[in-house]
């Protein structure tokens, strides 16, 4: 599952780039139902960053489309999901 941004004008500068040849070949090596792209904008992406700040997690907004995902989609109560936050944001759930 991959979070990512078209917007050429992201507040989550570290997703967006003209050249993504990972992309492209992530695409076209591996099959669609490997993989989800969860496409993020704006709106999601602050506040996605501002749930987290809330929560007391650090983020900046590229690691906080790793918590659009946990908004954006459906995971079953027995999934066990890690969310990478890339943004020097560490919190223990337990």
């Amino acid at each position: 599952l991959v979070v990512s941004t078209d917007n050429p004008n992201t507040q989550a500068t570290m997703l967006y780039a003209k050249y993504r040849p990972m992309l492209d070949f992530m695409k076209e090596s591996i099959t669609s139902h490997k993989y989800e792209i969860i496409w993020a904008d704006e709106r999601e992406i602050s506040a996605a960053g501002n749930c987290a700040k809330q929560n007391g997690i650090n983020s900046e907004p590229s690691a906080a489309t790793a918590f659009v995902a946990l908004q954006k989609y459906k995971f079953r109560a027995s999934d066990a999901v890690v969310a990478v936050n890339t943004g020097n944001g560490m919190k223990n759930f337990k």
